[in-house]
């Protein structure tokens, strides 16, 4: 799984871009320990939040073209590679965005690298853009409030773990969607 390998490399270097800043690792990822559970609760119960909200809208016709865009990438993966990417995936891209960049670029411009990361300049992703902008804002005040990464990774886990199992389900159910 050539995505794992690229979520490993991301979170990689987002620790080396942290580091560089003169910040230690282990508290911007879990700050002092002492809000530990509260910040894993947090992150889960605004993760299926997120879900909630993309299940229920799932049937408007553009949410339905960009998952039949998007499920390809999942067709055909187990629970477990599925789990293995939410959290490669999560780790690598809060360490990277909100760990790394938020600090160093700001808030507002974080968001905006976090959007285009997921689509650019594609059209066909543009309501994808859109979606990873409005959770980069979410993740992105995750971290402000909690003063470290552990809700809006656990945040990101929750949403790709559940939608790619969905996106993978539907993939293996219902035809592509003609070009």
């Amino acid at each position: 799984m050539s995505a794992v390998v690229f979520y490993a490399a991301m979170a990689l270097i987002g620790a080396a871009i942290i580091s560089a800043q003169g910040l230690d690792v282990v508290p911007v990822v879990f700050g002092d320990g002492s809000t530990g559970l509260r910040d894993a609760v947090l992150g889960a119960a605004t993760g299926l939040g997120v879900v909630l909200v993309t299940w229920l809208t799932r049937n408007i016709p553009a949410v339905k073209r960009l998952s039949d865009e998007l499920s390809p990438m999942v067709a055909g993966l187990s629970s477990g590679q599925i789990a293995l990417m939410a959290v490669t995936s999560a780790v690598g891209e809060e360490l990277m965005f909100r760990g790394a960049l938020q600090p160093l670029i700001g808030f507002w411009p974080t968001v905006v690298v976090f959007g285009l990361a997921h689509g650019g300049a594609n059209r066909r992703l543009a309501l994808w853009v859109v979606f990873a902008s409005l959770a980069g804002i979410l993740l992105g005040w995750l971290t402000v409030y909690t003063g470290n990464l552990l809700a809006p990774v656990v945040c990101h886990l929750t949403v790709n773990f559940w939608n790619l199992h969905a996106m993978a389900h539907d993939s293996t159910s219902t035809p592509p969607a003609e070009p």
